[in-house]
């Protein structure tokens, strides 16, 4: 699943046609438990009748209902870039912590960048770090990079020119 996120979030970033995501979340069926795959075929047969709203929901519903990391991302890029829902940074940021606190070093890297620069969260330089290290420590290479320039700047963390260095 989480290969087919990669895919996904191309898809919504560069304004795909909705036929390609339709393709994305149909091949995404096949590693879901049978309840899961119904709730998620569901979701994708109300997002191809242009219900998008519904769609959301149905989504909303198996991301709260069964926890999946991967629908809570995709969440979290939706409200992020407006993708069928108006733009919401709060609300993508509740996404991106439910998948961060699973482990997701996507949602991690997103959300310090949220707590950074002041987006749908209060500005938190300290909670900004905390989720740039933990992304980092997975090998996100670019939460590795914004970690290393607060160190160097000492926001958040003690200034630290060694562990920027790292």
């Amino acid at each position: 699943m989480r290969a087919l996120r990669g895919v996904i979030v191309v898809v919504i970033a560069i304004g795909l046609p909705a036929a390609v995501l339709v393709a994305v979340l149909q091949a995404s069926l096949e590693v879901y438990n049978r309840d899961d795959a119904t709730a998620l075929q569901a979701s994708l047969e109300v997002y191809k009748r242009g219900d998008d709203a519904m769609a959301l929901e149905n989504l909303r519903a198996l991301a709260e209902q069964h926890g999946d990391a991967d629908v809570q991302f995709r969440l979290g890029i939706m409200y992020a870039k407006g993708t069928g829902v108006p733009r919401d940074y709060a609300e993508a940021a509740k996404w991106y912590r439910l998948a961060a606190e699973q482990g997701d070093a996507e949602a991690q890297s997103r959300l310090g960048i949220m707590y950074n620069f002041d987006i749908g969260v209060t500005q938190d330089y300290a909670e900004a770090a905390k989720w740039y290290q933990l992304a980092a420590e997975q090998g996100h290479t670019r939460a590795q990079l914004r970690l290393g320039i607060m160190y160097v700047r000492g926001a958040g963390v003690p200034q630290d020119d060694a562990a920027a260095a790292k």
